[in-house]
């Protein structure tokens, strides 16, 4: 019999050995040798198969995108969780076709850049500037099935490790936004009276140099705000108000707010309008007539606009004691003011003190109009705050037949200076019937139960490479984060701007740190052109 010869392999030589040597079966013309050998062969298939399975369980060796999905899947994350990823991937090498394109035009090929540079935050493109061509094959590795791979494992393990942690928190919530958007968290700082919470971030989507003694591309930093408890504008619509009229506003919220106030006219009854906080002695008053369907609108910031137009210079605000009278008609309250005794107790309600005003000294003796500034607004207290209102009002003298003589209207001494007034009467005495002006109020109210995640701005580039019909990467990251917000929160996914905006702007010195109110308005001009917002 004539046996074909193979070489024997090093496990069937391993095998063999274990037999006696005298038989010498290690031959390769011995049938005893071809047969083993040929049993060893589907071992060492058995073998390979197991080590490749052992891998593919293991979420540090898996080189499999399937493997990897599988074991992300025990964990309940579902391939949707990695889909922002996607997109950006999808939006670089949509840059890198341009670029790769001979035939493309030289400026689509800028706005191809220009693009990248905000994809990735590119604050400048190294030795790439010099030559657009050079970062086709980067992008491609970038976007590359070896670095999905990774980055697709590195997701899984952060977001297991956040979930790990405990979800339901300011860090969690981070956290997890910067792993779905492929970021690193370095550090969060708490900042605003901890309303505002800051993650200090590196996108892990980078460009390596362009050779081994190149510069990389610079990136700028990246940053994810939190922002708890944001602020939503609150409003009561105007309301009738007449000459003493009274209004008891109630509010639940977390702090103090200022208080934007809008007075309209009446008629020609709405004559030097005052409104007065009397538990606080805190005031604003207008030196001037509001004419029938004008507004006058003491701003929450302290400017004063007569129909859009400033009319500070004939406005004050003024602190101190106000007076409550206490007769059959009003009677005090426990927060009113009244004069202190040689002790320095009063009979109820709290001391008085004189009265200043802003921003002119001793407004209500000093010639108007002044040079004008900012009247500081009334704040609304966390419950009740008691307002009322005032206008001039002129009274009748009295005309007598018998001793004494006729008695004229004349004010009390330092209390005013009128020169301009109007005539109300009722058949109380108690002032006028007739609404004086329609007051309405509105301020900046902190939402219970609710947090903002700030992204920055670049990251709505993205949006321009989806379908129109489909969800934007704002939308997408609200449904991931679902997981991770506690429960009973409303969460609400924005993109920051550091453009400027009036009045929410804010001007910094080019060596101040960034400040977290910049995040939402900054100090960079807007285009020409550019479509400005309306509110």
């Amino acid at each position: 019999m004539i046996i074909s010869e193979k070489l024997i392999s090093k496990r069937a030589t391993t095998i063999l050995s274990r037999f006696p040597r005298h038989l010498d079966l290690t031959r390769e013309d011995k049938v005893f040798a071809q047969v083993v050998n040929s049993l060893a062969r589907e071992l060492d298939i058995k073998t390979m198969q197991v080590g490749q399975v052992r891998k593919s369980h293991r979420l540090g060796q898996a080189d499999e995108m399937r493997d990897l999905l599988l074991l992300a899947g025990l964990h309940d994350l579902r391939p949707i969780r990695f889909d922002i990823v996607r997109l950006r991937s999808d939006a670089l090498n949509g840059v890198a076709t341009i670029l790769g394109d001979e035939s493309a035009a030289a400026e689509d090929r800028e706005d191809a850049v220009t693009t990248l540079r905000k994809l990735l935050g590119l604050a400048d493109l190294g030795d790439y500037a010099l030559d657009y061509s050079a970062l086709v094959e980067p992008l491609r590795e970038l976007t590359g099935y070896t670095s999905c791979l990774g980055i697709l494992r590195y997701q899984i393990q952060q977001l297991i490790r956040i979930h790990r942690a405990g979800n339901g928190s300011v860090r969690s919530l981070l956290e997890a936004c910067g792993a779905y958007l492929h970021l690193r968290v370095d550090a969060i700082s708490h900042v605003g009276d901890d309303y505002w919470h800051i993650a200090h971030c590196r996108d892990l989507l980078t460009l390596p140099p362009k050779d081994a003694a190149g510069a990389a591309p610079a990136t700028t930093d990246d940053w994810l705000a939190l922002e708890e408890n944001p602020f939503k504008k609150t409003t009561i619509a105007p309301e009738e108000f007449v000459h003493r009229g009274k209004r008891k506003i109630l509010r639940n919220g977390f702090d103090p707010v200022p208080v934007a106030i809008a007075i309209t006219g009446i008629e020609d009854r709405t004559c030097y309008p005052m409104l007065v906080d009397t538990s606080k002695g805190h005031g604003l008053y207008y030196a001037g007539m509001v004419g029938d369907g004008q507004t006058l609108e003491f701003t929450a910031d302290g400017r004063v606009l007569l129909d859009g137009a400033a009319t500070d210079t004939q406005a004050f605000a003024f602190s101190g004691a106000v007076f409550a009278e206490n007769t059959g008609l009003t009677k005090a309250s426990a927060t009113d003011f009244a004069f202190c005794n040689e002790h320095g107790t009063t009979p109820h309600g709290q001391c008085g003190v004189f009265v200043t005003t802003e921003p002119v000294e001793e407004g209500f003796s000093a010639d108007l109009p002044h040079m004008g500034g900012l009247s500081p607004a009334i704040t609304l207290a966390v419950g009740a705050t008691n307002l009322q209102f005032f206008v001039r009002i002129a009274h009748f003298g009295t005309r007598t037949t018998v001793p004494p003589a006729d008695q004229a209207a004349i004010e009390s001494y330092s209390a005013g200076h009128y020169n301009t007034s109007l005539f109300a009467l009722d058949t109380t005495g108690a002032g006028a019937l007739d609404a004086a002006a329609l007051i309405g109020f509105a301020w900046q109210e902190r939402e219970a139960f609710k947090v903002i995640v700030w992204l920055p701005s670049r990251f709505a580039s993205y949006d321009l490479h989806i379908e129109s019909a489909e969800p934007t990467l704002a939308q997408r990251l609200r449904t991931l984060l679902d997981r991770h917000r506690a429960a009973g929160i409303s969460l609400d996914i924005q993109y920051a701007s550091d453009l400027w905006q009036l009045p929410y702007g804010y001007i910094t010195d080019a060596d101040s740190p960034q400040s977290y109110k910049s995040i939402t308005a900054g100090s960079r001009l807007w285009n020409t052109g550019s479509p400005q917002p309306t509110s």
